[in-house]
């Protein structure tokens, strides 16, 4: 076969490429031979899945890239050893484009069948189904939704303001965290821990430069001299505001008909 053939996500090949390759013989670290095999027993099982000979492997994983030279460079090593040999091997290593890829599977097998099933529940392992984040971190999927709308009050109040206005702060900081929460690992909830952990401090920072933006820029418009207070904790039903004696409640719309 002649695949069109990149480096899988979620495979015993992505480490195979992280460390390092050796292609110096007399070097007691020498590893080609190895590699290869290994590389050509994987894509020997990868193409028993296959009806055309051409087989694209997404190159890359998560944190893949941080040292991309070393990465680029074994994989270099890696095709230049196993296109000398493709007979043995039995199949030839290119870069190739999603595009380039299509066209040669049309050509070899003449058209594609139509898949109108839908893929969920998807797995990538045997009993490993990828259901669970739809519940996953209610609490963070909830304020992911609620700093959305403290985003959209920002950005009112923002353009609402002169150019002379001194706002003192923007809705920039709250823009960027909200950007990062659409990760397909953010809002989903399928981060470990911590990084979950910074996800909702950078929408906290945030809504908090977000709320002086817009306390402040009221009060520039006189359309509200107080101070406004945001209840952070209510899915815990608590609200340090409503407990400290007596309060007037205010509520002010941001968009008057």
């Amino acid at each position: 076969m002649t695949p069109s053939l990149l480096v899988p996500r979620h495979s015993a090949l992505i480490p195979l490429l992280q460390d390092p390759e050796t292609d110096h013989p007399q070097s007691p670290e020498y590893n080609i031979p190895e590699r290869v095999e290994d590389f050509a027993s994987y894509m020997e099982e990868q193409a028993s899945h296959y009806r055309s000979g051409n087989i694209m492997l997404t190159m890359g994983g998560d944190f893949c890239y941080q040292n991309a030279r070393k990465y680029f460079k074994n994989l270099d090593i890696l095709m230049e050893y196993i296109n000398a040999n493709t007979t043995n091997n039995g199949f030839k290593m290119i870069y190739s484009t999603p595009s380039q890829y299509m066209d040669a599977v049309l050509k070899s097998i003449g058209g594609l069948q139509n898949k109108t099933d839908d893929l969920f529940p998807y797995a990538d392992g045997p009993h490993s189904y990828w259901t669970g984040y739809f519940t996953s971190r209610p609490t963070l999927k909830g304020y992911v939704r609620d700093c959305n709308n403290v985003l959209q009050v920002c950005k009112h109040v923002e353009a609402a303001a002169a150019p002379g206005d001194k706002l003192g702060a923007t809705s920039e900081l709250l823009r960027l965290a909200m950007g990062v929460s659409q990760h397909h690992d953010a809002v989903s909830g399928t981060s470990k821990q911590h990084v979950a952990d910074d996800y909702a401090r950078r929408l906290a920072a945030g809504q908090t430069e977000c709320e002086k933006l817009v306390t402040k820029g009221l009060k520039l418009k006189a359309v509200y001299t107080g101070t406004l207070y945001s209840c952070r904790l209510l899915n815990e039903s608590y609200c340090q505001v409503t407990q400290d004696g007596n309060r007037s409640l205010s509520i002010v719309s941001t968009m008057p008909e």
